[in-house]
């Protein structure tokens, strides 16, 4: 059962992307939904930093077919990309 004191994934995603891609805007101004390419002037670079950001921050990897723009448009993308790959969330969910 999750902690009531730790953020929802998607809150935790939100800072680190306002962090690592030096947003000038409030974490919680990032919609679950929201295109981030679009709404949020992600570029390349700044999607491989997200990309990192999550490797780093939810001890995962993203390799191969995981590796692509379409998991990575939205925060509700990253983290069901966060979810399949992380062994400790799967433990979480399932045990």
């Amino acid at each position: 059962m999750p902690d009531q004191h730790t953020p929802r994934i998607e809150d935790q995603i939100k800072r680190m992307i306002v962090e690592r891609c030096f947003l000038d805007v409030e974490p919680d101004s990032i919609g679950d939904d929201e295109p981030l390419l679009e709404r949020r002037d992600i570029d390349s670079l700044k999607l491989f930093e997200i990309v990192v950001g999550a490797e780093e921050q939810f001890g995962i990897s993203v390799v191969g077919e995981e590796f692509s723009v379409d998991n990575f448009r939205t925060v509700r993308d990253i983290a069901e990309c966060v979810r399949r790959n992380s062994p400790r969330m799967n433990a979480d969910e399932h045990g």
